[in-house]
């Protein structure tokens, strides 16, 4: 649970922001590079450009297919990895997990 003390939000974890800053966040999308080219609803899609496009946020999609996804490494190793690389930090803002069917890891062009 998050603290408020005289305009900084401060968090168990120890991190802090300060309050009404005007702050880029950053997004992790993690979904299989499978899900990410043939499920994907389109409405997915559509949000993620926004909000790229919106100036707002980081982003970076990232998953089980995708080059650089080590599979002798767990799910959480690789995407703070991946975090550290995209946003300089070990844990991403946002994180929006795609529903994967199975864990397959399939042959992908990305």
């Amino acid at each position: 649970a998050a603290a408020r003390k005289g305009g900084v939000r401060a968090s168990a974890a120890g991190s802090r922001r300060l309050v009404g800053q005007s702050q880029r966040v950053s997004w992790l999308v993690y979904a299989s590079a499978f899900d990410w080219v043939a499920r994907m609803d389109r409405l997915n899609y559509e949000v993620i450009d926004a909000i790229n496009a919106s100036g707002l946020a980081d982003l970076a999609v990232f998953g089980p297919g995708f080059r650089g996804w080590d599979a002798h490494q767990s799910a959480s190793e690789n995407l703070m990895r991946i975090s550290m690389q995209a946003f300089g930090t070990g844990c991403a803002d946002l994180l929006y997990a795609f529903p994967q069917q199975g864990c397959e890891e399939s042959p992908s062009p990305l």
